[in-house]
């Protein structure tokens, strides 16, 4: 195992005790852990997809991004919080899923860290295009613009991680009871130090440096156009129209005025939403992320096991909240799950009935 190299922190080049088993308080510790936060997060990711893509309303560029990030928060959950439920109870170092899951594995992991960060670039960018450039926004920021930045993410993703397919590979040791196989990589941890550095400067440094600037503008942006509005002269009394009336010109501005400061109010929400979302990410990852810059320039390294396994469920929780954050700071999200969950109802409702009189 190897603190600077996938997740799972496999390693080559330290020697791994053979058929010693983590200490009970240890996989109890992370059996809850990892049980709470794949059922928390298997639910919410699954229930994020068929919101977006079933309600009309929510076909937004934003919302597709956030779809592509909770598609990768599943695969994320599915590839790691598993094997490491498994691993808590199998020897230390033991793998017995065969070469082609322990490629599978380290690549998919890879590729999900990357998808997630380049997401949350993207859908940065996106929003800073619509509320600072509100003109190129009508053509920049379409649904069918997004879905193809979207696969471009994960055409790019998955290219770049590929060669991890070739690189990770399984050895077998020799202990005491006999030989054994690890999942590890063909060379020694120092040989891939230019490797995690880049992958740290890719996906957690540029995008955090980007998303900063870009938020740090879109709030200046907003700040601005509320200051605006605020100063737009406030209305007397109620103002009555019907459609044979003519408006005066103060009446005008005022509804104007209600209709810019709702604009800004969902673009407000929108944007600290999106906020949340990064700073979830540069959180959750940044212990993983310690140890891996960390574990490059160390000779030693730092092999912790209770820092290890708090890196690693920090990281999965990451893709476990995500769909709660959707869900607390977003009305619209939270009408849409409650709106899927009484159609759901209903339909099998409808199905039973029809079962019944059959």
């Amino acid at each position: 195992m190897d603190d600077n190299s996938t997740i799972a922190f496999n390693q080559t080049d330290v020697a791994i005790i053979p058929y010693v088993y983590f200490s009970v308080p240890y996989k109890v510790l992370g059996t809850i852990s990892l049980v709470i936060i794949l059922s928390v997060g298997f639910i919410g990711n699954a229930l994020v997809l068929p919101v977006i893509i079933f309600s009309p309303g929510m076909h937004t560029p934003t919302n597709c991004y956030l779809a592509s990030l909770s598609a990768s928060d599943l695969l994320v959950l599915l590839s790691t919080t598993t094997l490491m439920l498994k691993e808590l109870y199998s020897p230390y170092g033991l793998w017995d899923l065969g070469t082609l899951t322990c490629r599978l594995s380290v690549c998919v992991q890879y590729l999900t860290v990357a998808v997630s960060a380049l997401c949350i670039c993207a859908f940065s960018v996106e929003r800073w295009v619509g509320i600072c450039f509100p003109i190129k926004a009508h053509y920049m920021c379409t649904v069918s613009r997004a879905l193809r930045i979207i696969a471009g993410i994960w055409v790019f993703a998955t290219l770049y991680n590929i060669p991890w397919m070739f690189i990770a590979t399984t050895q077998v040791r020799q202990s005491t009871k006999g030989p054994f196989e690890v999942c590890t990589f063909k060379y020694k941890r120092s040989s891939y130090k230019t490797v995690y550095i880049l992958d740290f400067i890719l996906y957690y440094a540029i995008p955090l440096f980007i998303t900063s600037i870009l938020y740090a503008h879109i709030s200046w942006n907003l700040f601005r156009i509320s200051s605006k509005n605020n100063a737009l002269p406030q209305a007397a009394g109620p103002v009555e129209y019907n459609s044979n009336t003519i408006m005066s010109p103060l009446s005008q501005q005022q509804i104007q005025m209600f209709r810019a400061r709702n604009r800004t109010r969902s673009r407000k929400q929108v944007v600290k939403l999106l906020m949340a979302v990064v700073l979830l990410f540069a959180s959750c990852w940044l212990p993983y992320r310690f140890v891996v810059v960390f574990n490059s320039f160390s000779e030693q390294g730092y092999h912790d096991l209770w820092f290890r396994m708090f890196a690693r469920l920090m990281a999965f929780l990451n893709s476990a909240a995500n769909p709660l954050v959707y869900n607390i700071m977003s009305r619209k999200f939270r009408r849409a799950f409650r709106r899927l969950l009484r159609c759901s109802r209903f339909r099998l409702q409808a199905l039973r009935r029809g079962t019944h009189q059959e």
